[in-house]
């Protein structure tokens, strides 16, 4: 396969659905190639088009051509639930209608849709039937890599801005800890630099902010990887609809690593935090309090619940999961010549679009099913 990936080149989102696949996609013998532009011409040189979350209206003009024109394979994908952003984040005002628009048309029209949540699937499917689940991965490399020593115990928490308000679950209980153990110190990953943290210091006990770190992102994702030292990661979620189409990425990354990771009861965690084997999982105060102790007062557990977080993470490698990728695309691309092929026999000329599957709108000027229509997945 020749794959290209359509991607502005930035960011963590596009590290792990766009680069890393196309990494492993790289070792199994195919041609992978990003870029932030595609013209219509450039596209003819590759048989597979991956775009992540596309809404742009110029861009989206092109992936409507090239489905119109019907000679490659188009994926759209998705990981954040942009129908249900939490109402003070950032993102639910940018995420406005036309955007979501537009983005629910690029769904329609693509041959398959991905993302790395179930739960989200289940949602996406509605716009188009053509969805498959495929995780995030991390580097076999990361499965070995020596962490640094640390004089304190650390304990450790990342997130984007929109998992800012998760760490209202853990304030308390974290900083309760803390006090009662003045060789703890609290470091945290994000954006900006936590420029928030300054709201929540006026409230905390004396000497305890001198305690907390705060540590922006870095340059790029093997960086951050290096510069994740603790002792224990938290990952707070708070039980909302945006939540809980997450994926798993921090229980898989800080479980590579070898760090014990304590966990909200959340389906974004399910079958990657085993509560008792390579963490915990807390769902009241108390609970996070209780954790933290057990992997304080005791450094042996806290080591093997890292190396059988280490253990589970091998089979979460993009070395490991490549060839799950490079078949469900096979299928796609059989799919696809399939229904061409039946619908040239049927018209007796080449079509050009597949009339397949796109139950919802599948050519260029569609109506679409709008945010108001998409139904929550039930449970299981």
């Amino acid at each position: 396969m020749k794959v290209f990936g359509w991607s502005d080149g930035h960011g963590g989102v596009f590290h792990y659905r766009i680069k890393e696949p196309l990494r492993g996609l790289r070792l199994l013998g195919h041609q992978v190639q990003t870029g932030s532009a595609l013209q219509l011409k450039l596209a003819d040189v590759y048989d597979t088009i991956l775009v992540r979350a596309l809404h742009n209206p110029h861009e989206s003009r092109g992936w409507l051509a090239l489905a119109q024109q019907g000679r490659h394979l188009l994926v759209y994908d998705l990981d954040d639930d942009v129908w249900a952003w939490h109402p003070t984040d950032q993102s639910a005002q940018y995420w406005n209608e036309q955007r979501r628009l537009h983005a629910e048309i690029n769904i329609q029209v693509a041959d398959l849709v991905t993302t790395p949540s179930p739960r989200l699937g289940r949602l996406l499917s509605q716009l188009n039937p053509n969805v498959a689940v495929l995780p995030n991965t991390v580097p076999r490399w990361l499965t070995s890599m020596t962490r640094p020593r640390r004089d304190r115990f650390v304990i450790g928490w990342e997130g984007a801005h929109q998992h800012v308000h998760d760490l209202e679950l853990i304030y308390r209980p974290v900083f309760r800890f803390m006090v009662n153990h003045p060789d703890v110190e609290f470091h945290l990953w994000g954006p900006e630099r936590h420029t928030w943290l300054p709201s929540i210091m006026q409230w905390l006990p004396p000497g305890l902010a001198g305690r907390i770190r705060c540590h922006g992102w870095q340059a790029d994702v093997p960086s951050y990887y290096r510069s994740l030292s603790m002792d224990v990661c938290l990952a707070p979620l708070e039980a909302t609809p945006f939540n809980e189409t997450k994926s798993a990425i921090r229980i898989q990354e800080h479980s590579a690593l070898g760090i014990p990771v304590l966990a909200s009861p959340s389906p974004a965690h399910d079958g990657y935090l085993v509560d008792g084997v390579n963490g915990y999982l807390a769902s009241s105060p108390s609970a996070w309090e209780k954790a933290l102790e057990a992997v304080y007062r005791n450094p042996t557990l806290g080591e093997q619940l890292g190396q059988n977080g280490r253990r589970l993470a091998k089979a979460w490698t993009t070395e490991e999961q490549a060839t799950v990728r490079q078949r469900i695309l096979e299928e796609a691309h059989d799919e696809r010549s399939r229904t061409r092929a039946g619908a040239n026999a049927r018209a007796g000329t080449k079509p050009t679009r597949p009339p397949t599957a796109r139950a919802i709108g599948a050519t260029t000027g569609i109506t679409t099913v709008h945010a108001p229509a998409l139904r929550r997945p039930a449970d299981g």
